[in-house]
């Protein structure tokens, strides 16, 4: 990245390595992938943002679902990351992805998306 333009007030984080992909064994090499596409980048974009003299106004950045637990009676609306519980990868990566923008100076939202399917 060589910088962050000027007049910006709003910068949006949508990387990420695909995890849905056929074919595509889901061990460790994808799993590395997918970790650092979604967090490392959001801790770049962090820090690049917040080195720069024109702040934008808002971090916008998507992160999981899979935090929530899956019992199917759960009815919360929200959960703060800091409470979530760790029971698997993408709980971890969820609540790793959003604590990776938390250093963000200014307002920061995180979008909670997931895909959802019946087997």
């Amino acid at each position: 990245l060589n910088g962050v333009p000027n007049n910006i007030t709003a910068v949006v984080n949508l990387t990420g390595e695909p995890i849905m992909v056929p074919f595509k064994r889901f061990g460790s090499n994808l799993k590395q992938k997918i970790w650092i596409s979604r967090v490392g980048s959001t801790m770049l974009l962090t820090d690049l943002l917040n080195s720069t003299k024109c702040k934008p106004d808002v971090f916008i950045t998507i992160t999981s679902t899979d935090m929530y637990p899956s019992d199917g009676v759960h009815t919360e609306k929200f959960i703060p990351s800091d409470q979530m519980i760790d029971c698997n990868f993408f709980t971890r990566l969820g609540i790793d992805w959003e604590e990776a923008s938390k250093n963000f100076l200014f307002r920061r939202i995180s979008i909670r998306t997931g895909l959802h399917y019946v087997i």
